[in-house]
């Protein structure tokens, strides 16, 4: 809440997170968030006494255009006090000056130190901007760190031109964390058994290179086992595509980017044929428990191969426009594809084989998360 004394600014500057205090810069991508601080000293208006301003009177400071202050900062350039999920330094307090300053006042204060109040710009334009601050007093004097005034004072901000991800500057790593066997049971004739065949897994891992990943998203991939019209199993969870060439069937999952993880994934396929006039039934327990996001800093794809003797593994499905968007920890992106195909990275083209593919994606799709497989 503002407050009924009536104050005057007698100190008023602003400041960056740089080490020289007046120059940063931040990738014009809209999410990069860089700090500018805004150091605030008032008087009770007509004394020496020093009048600590309160949250409410600390918010209204805005951020100028320093070239215009009548002029917030707007459109391509915005300001907020919330952080937005990306990495944003935080403003060094007194890079050379001005040690202890603080927020609002708390009730035992009774020092000289200035108050503070920090804003996270970000921006979608490849320029330089100047900077500053204004406020309104409660006699409606706006005081503004105005070129030329007695508190002239700004930093300049350049937007850079903001990294695409593609193909070209991302990594992808491939391996062959484990494998198995899984097991069939058979019964006709009045006898039964139980048998086993391999599995093997391989795992994909994507990173940026530029800097580090930050974060990713995926969509259009099969959320529950259950979405993609063919086959119904909780450990198809984030399946996008299922491929039966000859005796094997593959199955590729994306995973959310996480903590290293185990996963059920697999299905049971039951089937019955006919052998002189006998009726045979065999159940395929074809799952297995594998690791994922076993690499920090990277988005994980896995392909699991079950090996059979026949082909009876059913309908072929998949998320044609399954992908992901990369961004990095400034806000940079880059947005991809995932599909299959012999040659494993960076083909634009998929074929019926059995590695994951990625590939740029250009624009993002809408969809996200479960959809029709086709």
């Amino acid at each position: 809440m503002t407050s009924n004394t009536k104050w005057e600014v007698v100190n008023f500057f602003v400041r960056a997170s740089t080490a020289d205090g007046i120059e940063d810069s931040l990738y014009a991508n809209s999410r990069m968030q860089v700090p500018v601080s805004v150091f605030i000293k008032a008087l009770v208006q007509g004394t020496t006494k020093h009048y600590y301003l309160t949250q409410a009177e600390l918010d209204s400071i805005q951020l100028v255009d320093y070239d215009d202050p009548t002029q917030t900062l707007s459109g391509t350039w915005t300001y907020s006090t919330q952080k937005n999920g990306f990495p944003c330094t935080e403003a060094a307090l007194v890079k050379g000056s001005m040690t202890g300053a603080r927020g609002s006042r708390d009730e035992d204060d009774d020092d000289n130190t200035p108050q503070l109040k920090v804003y996270r710009v970000s921006t979608s334009s490849v320029e330089k901007k100047n900077v500053g601050a204004s406020i309104t007093q409660p006699d409606g004097t706006v005081v503004a760190t105005r070129r030329g005034s007695y508190y002239d004072s700004h930093v300049t901000l350049e937007g850079r031109e903001p990294i695409t991800y593609t193909t070209d500057n991302i990594t992808v790593t491939k391996e062959n964390p484990a494998n198995g066997t899984f097991t069939m049971d058979w019964t006709g004739g009045g006898k039964s058994g139980t048998s086993t065949s391999p599995w093997s897994q391989d795992n994909y891992y994507v990173s940026t290179t530029q800097h580090a990943l930050h974060k990713a998203e995926i969509y259009t991939y099969d959320t529950t086992g259950s979405g993609n019209g063919t086959d119904s199993d909780s450990r198809l969870a984030n399946c996008y595509a299922k491929r039966t060439p000859g005796t094997e069937m593959k199955l590729f999952f994306i995973w959310d980017d996480g903590p290293e993880a185990t996963k059920t994934v697999g299905l049971d396929r039951k089937t019955t044929n006919v052998q002189n006039k006998i009726t045979y039934t065999l159940t395929i327990h074809a799952n297995a428990a594998i690791q994922v996001n076993q690499k920090r800093g990277a988005l994980c794809l896995s392909r699991l191969a079950f090996r059979l003797k026949d082909a009876i593994w059913g309908d072929e499905w998949s998320y044609d426009k399954c992908g992901f968007t990369l961004y990095d920890t400034f806000g940079n992106m880059g947005t991809f594809y995932a599909k299959f195909q012999s040659d494993p990275y960076y083909v634009t083209a998929s074929s019926n084989s059995d590695a994951v593919v990625i590939g740029n994606a250009n624009p993002v799709p809408s969809a996200a998360g479960s959809s029709s497989a086709t």
